[in-house]
């Protein structure tokens, strides 16, 4: 089967759940490399490569919200295997902060 790459970005209720060590886990046992991250508190961004039917699975698996996580919007793009990666990781979040504005106890969220 031929090799590709998947890039997702899903957004939901994602704190909490665990959702990137269960990805990984599942990626290591699919035999996919790449890596996640998050990007806000409620959005995570992930590239795999492997063979396709292998990453069909781990999108099936993120489409369902993995470890009781809840998914709002899910954006995937099929894109070109590279083989630049010889594991999967979980990366550093990238670079967002979060204000608390605490009279009206809203958190907005900035980046």
């Amino acid at each position: 089967m031929a090799e590709s790459r998947a890039h997702v970005i899903m957004s939901g209720m994602l704190q909490g759940f665990f959702v990137r060590s269960a990805v990984k886990t599942k990626a290591r046992l699919l035999k996919i490399n790449g890596w996640i991250r998050n990007n806000t508190e409620s959005e995570l961004e992930a590239v795999f490569e492997g063979e396709k039917d292998e990453l069909e699975r781990m999108v099936e698996f993120l489409r369902m919200g993995p470890n009781r996580a809840v998914i709002y919007n899910f954006d995937l793009k099929w894109e070109d295997h590279t083989g630049e990666f010889q594991e999967f990781e979980i990366k550093p979040a990238a670079d967002f902060q979060v204000t608390i504005d605490t009279k009206k106890g809203k958190t907005p969220k900035t980046n």
